[in-house]
């Protein structure tokens, strides 16, 4: 994610991890739960409430618009974007090869796409 510039930002999946890369001055607050998982972030956080492993609410920065991140069967890992992504060309594939390949390199974005559309998200391993 760029930023939260256009407004609140919703990402959900019932069975699957949660991956946001955020820049490292980013100004949010942020409603991260889990039922069956941990929630993670690499950002100081000034904690608004209760918190637990499995819930995080709060403000990143000096607040800003809601990051809200929800999974059931999945831990949610809010970290810093380490690079901007190469774009991917393949010129010969058909367009849902095309769409697995941006997927599987740009898996936060490709799953919020899927989420989108309802299909389960693609695979990737937490690092």
């Amino acid at each position: 994610m760029q930023a939260l510039t256009s407004g609140d930002v919703r990402l959900t999946t019932v069975n699957g991890s949660v991956s946001a890369g955020l820049p490292l001055k980013i100004n949010a607050h942020i409603d991260a739960e889990t039922v069956n998982g941990r929630v993670q972030t690499d950002f100081p956080v000034k904690i608004t409430g209760k918190f637990s492993t499995r819930h995080l609410h709060g403000t990143i920065g000096n607040g800003g618009p809601t990051l809200m991140l929800k999974t059931v069967n999945g831990s949610i890992m809010v970290h810093e974007r380490t690079r901007i992504p190469t774009p991917i060309r393949i010129p010969s594939a058909s367009g849902a090869l095309r769409a697995a390949a941006a997927a599987l390199a740009y898996p936060t974005a490709g799953a919020a796409l899927d989420r989108r559309r309802g299909a389960p998200p693609a695979v990737r391993p937490m690092l």
